[in-house]
């Protein structure tokens, strides 16, 4: 089983979920974003709509991608999981934009 994990869920962690739910070889996607969905974000960030601001960019996102994968999202900062929960990824794609 193939694991990937993605760090941010914003304007590129959109597409590079969007191309990972599409993979057949992936069959376990999470997500970590702490942030908020805005209105701000509704022009290039393709998962999110209207009806959606203010609730949790990675629990949107992970819900719109349960199509036949086990997909979680995580609504904390990624320094809040253990190194342990990292090391069961095959692959992890940082699309954050504003860790030092």
């Amino acid at each position: 089983m193939t694991a990937a994990l993605v760090l941010g869920a914003g304007g590129l962690g959109c597409e590079v979920l969007h191309l990972l739910a599409r993979q057949s070889t992936i069959h376990r996607i999470d997500i970590i974003d702490y942030d908020l969905i805005e209105v701000s974000n509704l022009n290039r960030q393709m998962f999110y709509g209207q009806a959606e601001v203010g609730q949790s960019k990675a629990l949107v996102a992970a819900a719109k991608l349960k199509q036949g994968k086990e997909v979680t999202g995580h609504a904390v900062r990624m320094e809040a999981m253990e190194v342990d929960f990292y090391r069961q990824f095959d692959t992890i794609y940082c699309c954050l934009d504003n860790i030092e």
